[in-house]
């Protein structure tokens, strides 16, 4: 798995000494900030996930 764009910068934020912020939507403009976060461990699916509106995707 290769990792990209967003994807690589929360991967490598503690070595580049940047911060993850975590929001939750709350209303149509409107988000509600939850915290600080670290990347301790990522995994990934090896086959079909859940896509968008949670409908099968390849």
């Amino acid at each position: 798995m290769n990792f990209v764009k967003g994807n690589l910068a929360l991967l490598e934020h503690k070595k580049n000494n940047k911060s993850i912020f975590l929001f939750e939507y709350v209303a149509k403009g409107f988000v509600q900030y939850k915290g600080e976060l670290e990347l301790i461990d990522y995994g990934f699916f090896t086959g079909p996930a859940p896509g968008r509106k949670r409908k099968k995707r390849d």
